[in-house]
């Protein structure tokens, strides 16, 4: 049984919780983060390039277009899906039950708002690419003023990681929910940047070992007629259905714990103002 921590945490505590929340919930949203992770998955089965790498005939110039649709499909489905998964977990969080249709009616409101979301951002990126662009070819990919312009791109994007979480667990409106990630993170920035780092770190080290994993199996069972793509496919989705549940419980964790602390320092400047 999982028990919301009432008090701000050290590193370590958030990090035990996450964990605590993920264990929880695991069963609750797996069939969700499978289906997730498929459609995510599923483009990588049209994309034939590394085949192709492998068989000295490629061309960079050449993009598949079933790769590019069922690309753009299958980040739209899985968006909606991670986001009824999400949804799901915090109810867990809450100590409250969601069923799936429930979760699914509930991502299928805030889709919009995500979408939004994630369109603003692709108009800042967008935006900063002229520069940078800019930059690398008056200084080289490693110029100095490439990487000043890249840095505080990726700080703004850190400040509105917890958008979509909020689109679900608060309930607002994007631009609403940017706002309020901005102002969580604020202070807290390289606090939030590690734990979310170690929680990356041990989705990539997972997905190493499944892709080892496959690659040994597909070795000793195959004559070499299984594509490279599929391998990749089955990788993905192992490893996607297994880490995604714990990329949610860290974040949904963080972002608690980032709740508490928020709540905390506007008690004590509440408290500052009375005395004063």
């Amino acid at each position: 049984m999982y028990k919301k921590p009432a008090a701000p945490q050290l590193i370590g505590g958030v990090l035990d919780s996450a964990i605590g929340l993920y264990k929880a919930s695991f069963r609750q949203i797996f069939g969700l983060a499978i289906a997730a992770s498929l459609a995510n998955s599923l483009p990588g089965l049209f994309d034939d390039r590394l085949d192709r790498l492998m068989a000295g005939d490629f061309d960079p110039t050449q993009t598949s277009t079933p790769w590019l649709i069922a690309t753009i499909i299958g980040l739209l489905v899985s968006l909606f899906i991670g986001m009824a998964a999400i949804a799901r977990m915090n109810a867990v969080a809450q100590a409250s039950q969601l069923a799936v249709g429930q979760a699914l009616v509930e991502a299928l409101r805030r889709l919009p708002g995500a979408l939004v979301y994630l369109l603003a951002c692709f108009g800042v990126v967008l935006a900063s690419m002229v520069p940078i662009i800019g930059f690398t070819i008056a200084f080289g990919p490693y110029g100095l003023f490439t990487l000043m312009l890249v840095v505080p791109l990726g700080v703004l994007l850190l400040y509105w990681y917890f958008t979509i979480f909020l689109l679900i667990t608060d309930r607002i409106g994007p631009f609403a929910a940017m706002r309020r990630s901005f102002q969580l993170v604020r202070g807290h920035w390289w606090r939030t940047a590690a734990m979310l780092l170690v929680a990356y770190f041990i989705q990539l080290a997972v997905v190493a070992l499944v892709g080892v994993v496959s690659a040994v199996a597909g070795a000793v069972a195959s004559d070499g007629s299984v594509s490279v793509a599929t391998v990749i496919f089955v990788v993905n989705v192992v490893s996607g259905a297994v880490t995604t549940p714990f990329i949610f419980a860290t974040s949904l964790a963080i972002l608690g714990d980032l709740q508490l602390r928020r709540g905390g320092e506007d008690l004590v400047q509440r408290i500052a103002g009375a005395q004063t």
